[in-house]
């Protein structure tokens, strides 16, 4: 464990990816006793080249290697300044939606925070992976629909949806007690019952009033014409990997420099940048996805995450009625 600083995280949100991790990072933001990390970190999976593969690589197009040590006081301090401008009382929280699965998060996060409080947000896989490919749509990386990109290059949009390996490596290294699920489909019915479940969850002496909170944050939109969309992405492909290849900064930044350039990749993040250019880009709701492609994601995920309930201790075929047709 870490005693160079008191000031790291009591809770991380720890995914999955687009579950609605946004949308409670900005809820839980507004309670007076949280501090909340401002942007995804990355930390403690910085060199897993599966899930960032935009890190190892610099804008002159040189190889550089990530290397995570457990005791390098550089990366640590580094790491702590994302919440130094905390208040003393306050609970100090991150969100960084690709540690739920990456394999080698859970040790080195129970080696550091031995004590954090970690929240899932679960989404209906199969919805979560169409969600998660008009994301890279959308952000310039996807060149394929979607059926040829499940054929040819699947990557991180179905690994992310297996939920039951991911959480089963969590549970090796914290105690039950210490990890909070919370249903994506739960969380839209009711996000009132949902957030107060949470707050108590983390110990805070009061919730917070959601009528007083706009509750969605980067939904997800397609645009007008797929197929413009796609052969835009394939000619700028270079362009949309460079706004990936600085988000983590090198660890020699001082304080000062470090604040500066964090709020810089907060405006050029590609989530910030696609919502001003939403502004100026007509869209749309996703288009259906195809019987066919739907039913083999749905035997995929419905035999990966068997056990999921029993695992989390909730009835998640109440929510995803295929996870008990699907055997």
């Amino acid at each position: 464990m870490y005693t160079g600083s008191s000031r790291l995280p009591h809770f991380i949100v720890v995914g999955a990816m687009k579950a609605g991790t946004s949308s409670l990072h900005h809820i839980l933001s507004r309670h007076h006793e949280i501090f909340f990390a401002e942007r995804e970190i990355y930390f403690f999976d910085m060199d897993d080249v599966e899930q960032h593969p935009d890190f190892f690589m610099d804008h002159q197009g040189q190889w550089r290697f990530q290397d995570y040590k457990d005791d390098c006081k550089e990366q640590l301090a580094y790491y702590g300044r994302f919440f130094e401008q905390s208040i003393d009382g306050q609970l100090i929280g991150e969100r960084s939606s690709t540690y739920m699965a990456s394999a080698k998060v859970p040790p080195r996060m129970a080696r550091l925070l031995p004590e954090v409080k970690l929240i899932f947000m679960l989404r209906d896989p199969v919805t979560r992976a169409y969600s998660h490919y008009w994301h890279l749509v959308s952000t310039g990386r996807a060149t394929y629909d979607f059926e040829a990109t499940l054929r040819h290059t699947p990557g991180t949009i179905l690994q992310r949806g297996y939920y039951k390996k991911q959480i089963e490596r969590y549970q090796k290294f914290f105690p039950v007690n210490h990890l909070k699920f919370i249903i994506f489909d739960e969380f839209i019915q009711d996000p009132q019952s949902c957030i107060d479940n949470l707050c108590e969850f983390l110990g805070l002496r009061t919730s917070i009033d959601l009528g007083l909170v706009d509750t969605r944050r980067n939904v997800g939109v397609a645009p007008r014409s797929l197929r413009l969309k796609l052969r835009e992405n394939r000619k700028n492909r270079k362009a949309a990997e460079e706004i990936y290849r600085g988000y983590l900064p090198t660890l020699t930044l001082d304080r000062k420099t470090l604040s500066s350039f964090s709020r810089c990749i907060e405006f050029l993040s590609p989530t910030r940048l696609m919502s001003r250019m939403a502004s100026l880009t007509p869209k749309r709701h996703y288009p259906p996805m195809s019987d066919g492609v739907r039913e083999f994601l749905e035997r995929l995920y419905a035999r990966d995450n068997m056990g999921l309930g029993d695992l989390i201790g909730i009835e998640v075929e109440r929510f995803w009625p295929y996870m008990k047709y699907y055997r």
